[in-house]
């Protein structure tokens, strides 16, 4: 008796933990799976409402008369007007086709010429042009005020529909996409996450604040970066760290953008609940032996 229930233990022990093992990868994948989505939903939202302020009368006129000081003050009320509705932006502003700025939300930051160099200018030209619509150039650190921001463009054509007359730009602080994501984290889960640009090699969002916009020198995200690289899309690795031991990492590959991500924790904590019904399980069945032992001897 005491060895069909041994062999009862134990055929059951390796089923259930197999089952729970995956169960817990599974969750740490659909969570992972839940913040690429919320981050895709965001930056299409964003985009939408720098496309929206683009189509306003207001901004052609202006774009195809830049001296007419009517048509700038019209343009300049309704830039700070829609600006006023924006959620965290950094800024929202109307460009000549050479990046002079002749609009701003920051009134201070009209007359500005954002690309002097004429191979980054034709470098941003291009890339309007590449898309033929919104082009997204990603989360970068703002020149003029040192923090995470969503650059965002937007070329503006005459009614033809195929000659430019400048282009709209501006983009959101990132903060605003970072406070979402921490939402979504719950007290009693332990998994950790990073948000890198897997071109640049850099961080995007860290816990530790201090390595956001730098280079990324930790192996386990260097290793996730060469698997994307290598293979694309999502995937998961192993690896052991020096205070934690055996590690899980699980990441998801936004190729729109270059960006990436990443889930990871020990495995003590993602098995913890399969370690507690291991020893539930093992717990009921020497209380059997034990009952049964007695009951045998009696």
């Amino acid at each position: 008796v005491i060895f069909c229930i041994s062999l009862l233990y134990v055929m059951a022990s390796t089923t259930m933990n197999n089952i729970m093992k995956q169960s817990e990868r599974n969750q740490m994948e659909t969570n992972l799976l839940a913040q690429t989505s919320l981050i895709n939903q965001y930056v299409s939202n964003q985009e939408d409402l720098l496309i929206a302020f683009s189509k306003a009368p207001a901004v052609r006129e202006l774009l195809k008369d830049v001296d007419n000081a009517e048509k700038q003050a019209i343009a300049q009320a309704y830039t700070e007007n829609y600006y006023a509705g924006l959620d965290n932006w950094e800024g929202i502003y109307i460009g000549e086709w050479d990046t002079h700025c002749i609009v701003h939300s920051d009134v201070s930051n009209v007359g500005r010429i954002w690309r002097k160099e004429a191979d980054r200018l034709k470098q941003l030209q291009d890339a309007m042009l590449e898309k033929n619509g919104l082009y997204n150039a990603g989360i970068i650190v703002s020149p003029a005020h040192g923090q995470l921001i969503l650059s965002m463009y937007y070329p503006v054509f005459d009614e033809d529909g195929t000659t430019i007359l400048g282009y709209v730009g501006g983009g959101p602080y990132a903060e605003g996409l970072k406070n979402l994501l921490n939402k979504l984290k719950s007290k009693e889960h332990t998994t950790r996450y990073y948000m890198i640009n897997v071109m640049t090699e850099k961080y995007i969002f860290a816990d530790d604040e201090t390595l956001m916009a730098t280079d990324i020198k930790n192996p386990m995200l260097l290793s996730v970066i060469e698997a994307i690289k290598k293979n694309g899309g999502n995937g998961e690795l192993s690896y052991t760290d020096e205070t934690e031991g055996a590690c899980i990492a699980s990441y998801q590959y936004i190729s729109e953008h270059g960006w990436a991500v990443v889930s990871f924790d020990s495995e003590k904590n993602i098995y913890s609940n399969t370690r507690k019904n291991t020893i539930a399980l093992a717990t009921i069945c020497l209380i059997f032996v034990v009952v049964i032992s007695i009951l045998a001897f009696v």
